[in-house]
């Protein structure tokens, strides 16, 4: 075979086209910033200021801010992050990030940066439930322009999510600081009047929060007692996620909850017979005083089912009249039972129940009142003002039931194997740190603020 002279002097041509096409990345297409990038947003100072997003794999990003412009390529799973050098406190500067198409954000300040996180005393919005000392005068001059406020929505997630849920930046004034979290604010106030710098308050709170919820799965490294839990989040993910939403997910989960309650509760599965029945025996029964939460009780730390039961001798002068069975408030939901009978329920933490008894159960001398109670979360049980827990037949013929009262734990939520998962529940271990704080990673902050404890004092 005889090879042509004029091909051979290409090759190397050739070979250094093909190598220059290789290290040449077009522009990026379909760029688009997580949503803790956005208008009015404040830079930590001082630092370097990670930027990321997404866009199609391959493509060039470049980032440019004050003049200074720093440039990357979006990997192979379409993530990028270019990290910018560090800035002294100024602004108002725009933020430029180029692929195909450019984004400009508008009105960027450089300054400090603070996450204001935890339960309900740093959820409490300045002109919300708790009132804050002259809180219309404190609302009406909240007008900083260097201020900015980041309100982090409400939302769990069974894994780590990407992308936070936020309608972005905003200045801090009346119309913005009203329903923002008091204690961030006053926090922001008293930093931008000291260190007269812009300020970014990154708010991400739920009332009613257990510390576990906050932990990342990577937290629990040193709490083996948690691994069950974990465990557990793990399997619902492997065996539903892909396939089926969040919401789908809960409610998959949820269900299952349910069934499982009605297959292994004690009291409604003793072979003995149900608990709410009047022949039932409280030999094996505690006794607490009532009303109380329980977890001040003897049983610290409890989210399940218990079950109540009390004996109360009636007047031979009742025998057959309606009555009215009134429990001062009830943490969760309760079931209530007079001689075997279901009287009421109700599904509500801190309303007093005032249940009517048919006077065809009423009987002269020994009679049963048995309360099934299911809580969810934080405190449980039968609690409220003493004067409100009582057997009446008017306002002048009342029996009080203040005193021991025998219990029984029919469930603890910790024996199931499945979570009590739904939208609505947020302590379930790593839930809001998956939604609320793990896709604020790696912004750059100065530090963090954090009220926690008052949900976990029973645990």
């Amino acid at each position: 075979m005889i090879k042509s002279l004029h091909t051979l002097p290409l090759l190397p041509i050739l070979l250094l086209i093909i190598l220059i096409g290789c290290s040449h990345h077009q522009p990026a297409a379909n760029i688009m910033l997580q949503p803790i990038f956005s208008d009015h947003m404040v830079l930590q100072r001082d630092t370097d200021i990670p930027v990321w997003g997404i866009a199609d794999p391959g493509g060039k990003v470049s980032v440019i801010l004050n003049g200074v412009s720093r440039s990357g390529i979006v990997r192979s799973d379409g993530t990028w992050r270019i990290d910018l050098p560090s800035f002294p406190a100024g602004g108002p500067y725009e933020l430029k990030v180029c692929g195909m198409d450019t984004i400009i954000l508008y009105d960027v300040m450089i300054g400090e940066v603070w996450l204001c996180s935890g339960q309900s005393n740093m959820e409490m919005p300045l002109g919300g439930w708790g009132q804050v000392l002259n809180f219309e005068e404190e609302i009406a001059n909240a007008d900083h322009p260097k201020m900015r406020l980041f309100q982090v929505n409400k939302s769990l997630s069974l894994s780590p999510r990407d992308s936070v849920p936020s309608d972005g930046w905003v200045r801090c004034t009346p119309e913005h600081v009203e329903e923002f979290s008091s204690t961030a604010y006053f926090f922001g106030r008293e930093l931008e009047k000291n260190l007269s710098v812009p300020v970014g308050l990154i708010h991400s709170s739920w009332g009613g929060t257990f510390i576990q919820t906050w932990m990342s799965a990577e937290a629990f490294a040193e709490f083996p007692e948690y691994d069950d839990r974990l465990n557990q989040i793990k399997r619902i993910i492997d065996e539903y996620g892909g396939r089926y939403s969040n919401s789908e997910i809960y409610r998959i989960v949820r269900q299952a909850w349910l069934d499982e309650i009605d297959a292994t509760e004690r009291g409604l599965n003793d072979p003995d017979g149900k608990w709410f029945e009047p022949s039932i025996s409280h030999e094996l029964w505690d006794r607490m005083e009532l009303p109380d939460n329980w977890e001040n009780a003897g049983l610290p730390g409890l989210d399940g089912i218990v079950w109540f039961r009390k004996e109360v001798m009636v007047p031979d002068e009742w025998e057959g009249q309606q009555l009215t069975l009134h429990l001062p408030a009830v943490d969760d939901i309760d079931s209530t039972y007079f001689n075997g009978v279901l009287v009421g329920w109700t599904n509500d933490w801190d309303d007093p129940r005032h249940y009517i008894i048919s006077g065809h159960l009423v009987k002269p001398g020994r009679n049963i009142i048995t309360v099934r109670v299911e809580d969810g979360q934080g405190g449980g049980g039968i609690w409220g003002d003493p004067n409100l827990l009582a057997l009446s037949l008017n306002d002048n013929a009342r029996i009080s039931l203040v005193g021991p009262w025998y219990y029984r734990v029919g469930l603890d939520w910790n024996e199931m194997e499945n979570p009590a998962l739904d939208e609505y529940n947020p302590n379930i271990v790593t839930l809001c740190s998956n939604a609320m704080i793990e896709p604020l990673i790696p912004y750059a902050i100065r530090g963090a603020i954090w009220y926690q404890g008052e949900a976990n004092t029973g645990a």
